[in-house]
């Protein structure tokens, strides 16, 4: 029964994959956090995309996304996580700690949290080294798995957590950074017109659609040719629907 129910839940995580945004658009890492809610159902699951230094130091949090059952403990995780100066996760397995024992977070050591865990762990996104995935998983002591088998390897919980971090940061790699390895983040409405133009509709429809003047579409399409590195409306859709062009 405990296999399937994982065979289940990696099924559902790589269904959701399939549908993240090809392109960095604003809610990417809050799409991703949702993705990965099979993870930690009870809990909360958070997804950024970090610029570090060579000590693996965040200098930036260029975008975070953060999912729980519990709007207070998104909240908080929401202004904790985003700070710079924190060490991210190293390069590999899961790794857990204690929930108490996790400064961002550890104000959510309470109730079923108490003794609950933290799994983290980050990929880098970029061919430069410099921009990472960071992932936290927070497990309430309920959930049945303990900081001590995580270490030691031996949790097919941690096992799944891994692999679906890992292929989530192929998505991200594909999906987020330019040529230069940076992220240039899409705007909401160019997100709107880039989502537009993969329905196949014109500028003038567009325009129409989204009540804005013909210039202004136009305008936000160059934008968008700029961000997604495209020369043309070919090129977009593909970085939109996660394909890189040739």
């Amino acid at each position: 029964m405990m296999i399937e129910n994982l065979l289940l839940r990696c099924a559902t995580i790589v269904e959701s994959f399939g549908k993240l945004p090809g392109a960095p658009t604003p809610h990417w890492c809050d799409r991703a956090a949702t993705s990965l809610a099979p993870l930690a159902p009870s809990g909360l699951v958070s997804v950024a995309i970090v610029h570090h230094d060579g000590s693996h130091v965040i200098r930036q949090t260029a975008n975070l996304g953060v999912w729980s059952p519990s709007p207070e403990r998104t909240t908080l995780a929401m202004r904790r996580l985003c700070r710079s100066g924190t060490q991210i996760p190293d390069v590999g397995r899961v790794s857990a700690q204690p929930l108490s024992q996790f400064t961002p977070l550890r104000e959510l050591a309470t109730g079923d949290f108490l003794t609950g865990s933290v799994w983290s762990a980050s990929h880098p996104v970029s061919e430069h080294g410099d921009t990472s995935l960071v992932v936290h998983l927070l497990q309430p002591a309920s959930s049945g798995t303990s900081h001590a088998t995580i270490v030691g390897g031996e949790q097919p919980e941690a096992a799944l957590a891994h692999a679906a971090i890992r292929t989530l940061a192929t998505f991200a790699g594909e999906a987020l950074p330019a040529r230069d390895g940076s992220i240039r983040w899409l705007t909401r409405r160019e997100s709107e017109v880039l989502e537009q133009l993969t329905l196949g509709y014109s500028i003038r429809e567009i325009a129409e659609l989204l009540h804005l003047s013909h210039h202004t579409v136009q305008d936000h399409v160059k934008h968008l040719h700029s961000k997604l590195d495209a020369s043309n409306r070919g090129e977009l859709v593909a970085r939109a629907l996660g394909r890189r062009a040739k």
